[in-house]
C-alpha cells in the first residue's frame, strides 16, 4: 500500500515532462498538504541527476512554531527569478500574477481568522 496521493495536474500535455516525474503528497488530506516527494521515473544515462527530491513546506503559524518549511511566496519568488533569467517574459507575468492572487488569498484568510 502506498503512502500519499499522486499530483498530477502538473501535467502540461509535453510526454517528455509529463512522465518524467511522479509527484506525491505525502501527508494525509487536508486543506492543504505539507510534504511533497518529486520523483524521476527514468535517468538519463550518462547524465548526472538526482532522482527524488523532497519539499517541506511551513506547518502552521512562523510565529508560533517558528520556521519549519518553505512558504508558498518563497517558492513563487524562485519561479518568478527563475522566469527572469531565463528570458520568459510571459511566464514572469503570469507568476506575478499568480504571487499576487496567493498573497491576496494568504492575507483574507488570516483576517477571516481575526473575525
Amino acid at each position: 500500500m502506498s503512502i500519499g496521493r499522486a499530483i498530477t495536474h502538473h501535467h502540461v500535455g509535453i510526454e517528455e515532462l509529463d512522465s518524467a516525474y511522479e509527484i506525491t503528497a505525502l501527508d494525509k488530506p487536508g486543506p492543504a498538504s505539507k510534504c511533497y516527494s518529486i520523483n524521476a521515473v527514468d535517468s538519463v544515462r550518462g547524465h548526472q541527476s538526482v532522482s527524488v527530491f523532497k519539499l517541506q513546506f511551513q506547518d502552521g503559524s512562523p510565529q508560533m512554531l517558528g520556521l519549519n518549511g518553505l512558504s508558498d511566496e518563497l517558492l513563487l519568488a524562485i519561479l518568478i527569478d527563475r522566469a527572469y533569467f531565463s528570458k520568459q517574459k510571459a511566464v514572469e507575468n503570469a507568476l506575478r500574477c499568480a504571487m499576487f492572487e496567493m498573497r491576496h488569498a494568504i492575507l483574507e484568510r488570516h483576517q477571516k481568522k481575526r473575525e
